[in-house]
């Protein structure tokens, strides 16, 4: 099964075999993909491995997308122009 997308570890997981990973809480693992029930395959600082699915959780698109754009430099919000317009009065008119 497929998944190729990122995870957030939850908890902490020492390895005991050569191909696990060290992952610790906080740590963000990409390119995840399923290889057995219970284990995933991902790559975490330039080092691929294995992991338990229950040290982890599947970081959503949308979570993915506001921790980019928290990242960002909010500057270029500032270089958005303004319009400055008069305001509107309505006047009304009155039937004589």
């Amino acid at each position: 099964m497929k998944m190729s997308r990122e995870y957030r570890v939850i908890h902490p997981y020492r390895p005991r075999e050569s191909d696990e990973l060290l992952i610790k809480k906080g740590d963000i693992i990409a390119d995840v993909v399923e290889v057995e029930e219970g284990w995933l395959e991902g790559l975490l600082n330039g080092t691929r491995g294995i992991f338990p699915d229950n040290f982890v959780e599947p970081i959503s698109p949308v979570s993915n997308i506001r921790s980019q754009q928290n990242n960002k430099n909010t500057t270029n919000i500032e270089t958005i122009p303004v319009v400055k317009m008069k305001p509107i009065v309505r006047q009304e008119l009155i039937a004589e």
